[in-house]
């Protein structure tokens, strides 16, 4: 399920779902002329995985972030969710 698109300077697009044994999949794709210098290309993939055990930890802390924030949250924000909380994950990207 695509959670997340904005298509206007770039694009980007960020899915989640559950893999079928319950682990918690997100992913985002980015396209931007302006990465080619940070990442050496206009293409960027990103990727968390979130283990079955860890989504309720996972869950619960999304939500006391969220409601404390005055901005969206970004993927980012949940991969340094899951780092500040000791919850289990799996992030990795590519260009």
């Amino acid at each position: 399920m695509e959670i997340y698109r904005y298509d206007n300077k770039w694009f980007t697009s960020i899915n989640a779902e559950f893999d079928k044994t319950g682990n918690l999949k997100i992913r985002g794709h980015d396209i931007d002329d302006g990465m080619e210098s940070w990442v050496g290309s206009d293409e960027f993939e990103y990727f968390l995985t979130v283990p079955k055990d860890a989504v309720e930890a996972f869950t619960l802390e999304v939500l006391k972030k969220s409601f404390n924030e005055n901005k969206p949250l970004g993927f980012y924000d949940l991969r340094d969710i899951c780092k500040d909380n000791n919850i289990e994950h799996y992030h990795d990207w590519w260009a």
